[in-house]
């Protein structure tokens, strides 16, 4: 009879549970028997290879379903854990959405291989020992991906403050626009030859100083931070960019995201052949 010890400290029922879906005909045909007991804070689960059936059960074929359980228990329940432990330690002004919005960003930035590359080690673990403690694996064996866990989560920590901060541009300019009264009716806006054209309803040049000085800084200034001054300068009712070159390197976003309703765009009109 052949045997394999599973020890964790705080995943007994989430492998058990596993164990008993991935070896489930093993065990309903006397194949397998699986016993459990405690030592101290540690649930240990011991799996008996009762009888190997070469057709369908084999002692390789049994190890690799362990190791699919103890990479999927890792995957899906210690890598989370851990990421929401972390952040509650290291960033505790972060609230319960945000550390949830983070660990998800922290999750899509680990190896898309890292379970396929985690069950391996630990298919060649198994084929080494008998006994596998969880804990001690992971804190061992698996050093190179709990460090890829930590730059995850300073990537996703950096990302989530990146964007409180430019909500909060977001917000501070819209009320700023929302306080000007319309000075304008609409303002058109075109991009020819990687330059930024801004006409009125009538396709004529718009008349503003400092539009006209914005303009003469646009070697200085990216052109959304240049649209973005000349628009809240002019204050129009009614924004038409007139966005034909999708090819473009230029970030709309922010623009929509500050000028919203006011903004329409056209991707194909005669105003652009004028």
């Amino acid at each position: 009879m052949s045997e394999i010890i599973v020890g964790t400290s705080r995943y007994g029922r989430e492998i058990e549970t596993l164990f008993n879906l991935q070896l489930a005909e093993e065990i309903e045909n006397g194949l397998l028997v699986m016993d459990k007991f405690q030592a101290g804070n540690f649930q240990f689960l011991a799996l008996n290879i009762i009888k190997i059936n070469s057709l369908s059960f084999t002692k390789e074929s049994f190890l690799k379903k362990v190791s699919k359980v103890l990479t999927k228990v890792y995957v899906d329940f210690w890598e989370k854990d851990i990421l929401v432990e972390v952040l509650r330690y290291e960033y505790p002004y972060f609230d319960s959405n945000e550390i949830e919005n983070i660990k998800n960003k922290a999750l899509k930035f680990l190896n898309i291989d890292r379970e396929k590359e985690i069950r391996q080690k630990v298919d060649d673990f198994l084929h080494e020992s008998q006994v596998i403690n969880l804990d001690g694996f992971i804190l061992f064996r698996l050093q190179r991906e709990v460090n890829e866990i930590y730059d995850s989560i300073d990537r996703a920590v950096e990302e989530q403050i990146l964007e409180k901060e430019y909500q909060e541009f977001i917000k501070i300019v819209k009320y700023f626009l929302e306080l000007q009264p319309v000075k304008r009716k609409i303002v058109q806006v075109f991009w020819l030859n990687e330059y930024l054209v801004i006409l009125d309803d009538q396709l004529k040049k718009v008349e503003d100083e400092f539009v006209e000085y914005l303009l003469t800084q646009r070697n200085k200034i990216f052109p959304e931070d240049l649209l973005i001054s000349a628009l809240i300068s002019l204050a129009p009712e009614k924004i038409i960019i007139h966005w034909h070159d999708v090819s473009l390197n230029f970030n709309l976003k922010p623009i929509k995201d500050i000028f919203a309703e006011r903004l329409e765009i056209c991707e194909r009109c005669e105003a652009f052949r004028c």
